[in-house]
């Protein structure tokens, strides 16, 4: 069973006979292999399909390597058909040929009975050329399927540079580079392959409208507290320790007129039954206040914590705009506090409160969001529910 499998009915037929008519047998129960395999190999075309029967059924020639060994070819074949023949790989990298010891050009008709001798380059490809049957650089359409596929390759991987540029590009146009990925693209649009998905885009199967169409399908179109919501912490914010005169520990918070976070320079404003109200220097609201004896010096502490900070965004409406932001936030592990949206004129208004764990953390999260499609502006700045 397993014979018959691998080599189909002729080889059960072979071996029912005990091997009678061995030899005429053999070789033809192995060009029916060999045309087997072509009809796999060839583009699905009903041209290559015959072109591969028509040499099955005709006349072949028997040519021998320099070892020896009896190559089998369809009459016409060439020294570019013999080096396929050897090896894909062969006939990829054969540059000249050597026909009973003398050079021959790559058209040669081969006749039997002739030793052949591949010469091959270090590194290269096929020349186009042998893929035109009327040249005569070949005479075995296997050959040209050969030929033709590794074409195909060459150009697939330009056409996944390619469409890995467009969509790209398109990502960045539409501002939400930062927040999908190729994959999320080419899940939106049902491919389990990216290669093949960028392949499709750099050939042109995929428009660019299909591109934005699919980013559209990841954009939920959400209310904007809805999409936001996840994000809340629910607990309140941690306290910053920090170190008052070399003394830490003692009872802080942070001013809610300018909200301080590291590193920037700080000051303390001793109040009365509330501790230390923490504010930054450059406060217009703090040097305004007088009782300058109040005033002291404080540094921050060495733990991480994060900081409240308020947001304000403003956008021109557009769907998707809240989980772009959403997106943003998630990826940089930074967690709401409190948000309200209000929208008038189509544009949106965004403010939230932000816990951050540093300046750097908090200039990095406004100009991402500066940089997202339609959004006019991201600034720290105070607000009132």
């Amino acid at each position: 069973m397993h014979e018959e499998a691998e080599r189909g009915i002729a080889a059960r037929w072979t071996y029912k006979e005990g091997g009678r008519g061995g030899s005429s047998i053999s070789q033809q129960v192995n060009l029916l292999r060999q045309l087997m395999s072509g009809l796999r190999e060839a583009d699905g075309s009903s041209t290559d399909e015959e072109a591969f029967k028509a040499e099955f059924l005709g006349e072949r020639i028997y040519v021998f390597t320099p070892r020896g060994d009896v190559i089998d070819l369809p009459e016409g074949s060439t020294p570019i058909d013999f080096a396929y023949a050897i090896h894909t790989e062969v006939g990829h990298r054969c540059r000249g040929a050597r026909v009973n010891g003398k050079m021959v050009s790559l058209d040669y008709k081969l006749i039997s009975g002739e030793q052949i001798d591949i010469i091959t380059a270090n590194k290269g490809g096929p020349n186009r050329d042998w893929m035109n049957e009327n040249l005569g650089f070949t005479g075995s359409a296997r050959t040209r399927s050969k030929i033709r596929a590794w074409f195909r390759q060459q150009e697939r991987e330009k056409n996944i540079t390619q469409g890995r540029e467009i969509v790209n590009r398109e990502l960045k146009r539409l501002g939400v580079s930062d927040v999908y990925t190729l994959k999320d693209i080419a899940d939106a649009l049902k491919f389990d392959d990216i290669d093949k998905f960028l392949a499709k885009v750099g050939f042109g199967d995929i428009q660019s409208t299909q591109i934005g169409g699919a980013i559209s399908m990841l954009q939920q179109k959400l209310q904007p507290d809805d999409e936001l919501r996840p994000l809340l912490k629910r607990q309140k914010p941690k306290s910053k320790r920090l170190t008052v005169r070399g003394i830490a520990g003692l009872h802080t918070r942070m001013a809610g007129c300018c909200n301080p976070i590291p590193p920037e320079p700080i000051v303390g404003y001793i109040t009365r039954g509330r501790g230390v109200t923490i504010h930054s220097q450059s406060c217009k609201q703090a040097m305004s206040t007088k009782e300058p004896e109040r005033w002291i010096d404080v540094q921050w502490g060495i733990e991480e914590d994060a900081y409240p900070i308020p947001i304000v965004i403003k956008a021109y409406r557009r769907p998707g705009l809240m989980d772009d932001i959403a997106n943003i936030l998630k990826g940089h592990h930074v967690n709401l506090v409190k948000t309200k949206t209000t929208t008038a004129n189509s544009v949106t208004t965004i403010f939230m409160v932000a816990e951050v764990s540093s300046l750097d953390q908090l200039n990095w999260v406004l100009g991402k969001f500066e940089r997202l499609h339609n959004v006019i502006e991201a600034r720290r700045e105070r607000w009132t529910d």
